[in-house]
């Protein structure tokens, strides 16, 4: 019944949130703080190439993983029609084995919320120490939560003068204690007035508190733990920040 980006997600990611387009500022400041990395870097939840583009053109190496098809045909297409020619891989987080090793792992905007049990989570963080070489750099950013809407709200993409995409989001649940929330989402394509297809998400999505996750990292093993907050280097989180990076070494 419930697709995790599928088709129309995609098409909505990419028209929101296309190739390239920085968020709040995140491409730059990753870029910066993966200047002296000269060994290949690993992108998790890569998607559409978003920012993976942004790290080649910086002169990087990356490596891009996703569990979703539709994302990585979008990333492949984009790559064959630009003259690119990334490795991209469509497995899980937790348990993808590349036998190599990175030099930096970066995830940013939130994609490891979308992990939403601690014993995700820790998986995710095991692999990923696993796949850095000896001094590697993890970059990681998690959400701050903020306020949650409880009335559904309907937004429109337009694809074409035809086409477009009517969104309408829903809370299903807000779990205080266990840190999550989860959002229904219809995705409901038009076209000349006729709705012509349908897709359903669920988004589940777990916030941290920043000791909680500095003290996460550190039980995984990661040293010299540095947090950031809204892509300003040392700047301490605060209740207002949208975003909490956090770096560490291997």
């Amino acid at each position: 019944m419930y697709k995790s980006y599928g088709e129309l997600s995609t098409a909505v990611y990419e028209k929101t949130k296309p190739i390239g387009s920085s968020i709040n500022g995140d491409i730059p400041y990753y870029i910066s703080r993966l200047q002296h990395i000269t060994s290949p870097i690993l992108e998790p939840a890569s998607g559409t190439g978003r920012m993976l583009f942004p790290l080649i053109d910086a002169g990087f190496t990356v490596v891009g993983v996703d569990t979703s098809k539709e994302m990585l045909d979008l990333c492949k297409a984009y790559a064959t029609k630009n003259g690119y020619d990334p490795t991209l891989i469509q497995d899980d987080v937790t348990t993808v084995q590349l036998h190599q090793k990175f030099g930096a792992i970066v995830l940013p905007t939130g994609s490891f919320s979308l992990l939403t049990s601690r014993e995700q989570a820790k998986k995710a963080l095991i692999n990923f120490y696993h796949h850095l070489e000896a001094g590697g750099k993890l970059i990681i950013d998690i959400i701050s939560p903020g306020p949650i809407e409880d009335d559904p709200t309907v937004s429109h993409i337009h694809l074409t003068k035809e086409t477009g995409i009517r969104i309408t989001s829903t809370l299903l649940s807000n779990n205080w204690i266990e840190q999550t929330f989860t959002k229904e989402i219809v995705y409901e394509k038009w076209t000349n007035g006729e709705k012509t297809d349908t897709e359903l998400q669920t988004l589940e999505i777990r916030w941290y508190g920043v000791e909680e996750f500095r003290s996460f990292l550190s039980e995984v093993g990661f040293m010299d733990i540095v947090v950031s907050s809204d892509y300003i280097y040392q700047q301490p989180a605060h209740r207002d920040a949208t975003t909490i990076t956090f770096e560490a070494k291997k």
